[in-house]
């Protein structure tokens, strides 16, 4: 179990921006948001995501470059085996990947056969402002991970 989370935190760590500005704060609001699940494989298809709703779970948030992208794809089916193998494990934790707003591509072999709830950044839903990417300050293959 934790020979898989040290690969993914390897591969995610070697996809990240190695410069860091030391006078830049680290500190940032996980606004909440409720974005669209848009994977017809997932239990909560059609059903609006937010943080809230899992608040009782460690959450883990990809954000993918493109759902065509093959790296992309790949690291989502890690995320998703990661995800059973916890489950079998006995902890309950959530994973969902987050596309930008601007990604019309289809997610088709992104979500295949994976049930892992895939948002949809978009405009505002209701008292939400969503945009995640831009809240948040993600960049392309980020993996945020919230333990409340």
């Amino acid at each position: 179990m934790y020979r898989s989370l040290l690969v993914i935190f390897c591969l995610f760590t070697i996809s990240c921006d190695p410069v860091v500005d030391p006078e830049q704060s680290l500190d940032f609001d996980l606004s909440e948001f409720a974005l669209e699940d848009i994977n017809p494989n997932s239990s909560t298809y059609g059903a609006y995501i937010s943080p809230s709703d899992f608040s009782d779970r460690v959450q883990l948030y990809y954000f993918p470059f493109k759902s065509t992208w093959g790296v992309c794809k790949s690291w989502f089916s890690l995320l998703y085996e990661i995800s059973q193998e916890y489950t079998a494990s006995g902890y309950n934790i959530f994973i969902a990947g987050i596309a930008k707003s601007t990604d019309n591509s289809s997610i088709d072999d992104m979500v295949n056969n994976k049930p892992l709830p895939y948002l949809k950044d978009s405009i505002a839903q209701g008292d939400y402002a969503n945009n995640v990417w831009n809240n948040w300050g993600v960049s392309d293959r980020d993996l945020y991970i919230i333990d409340r």
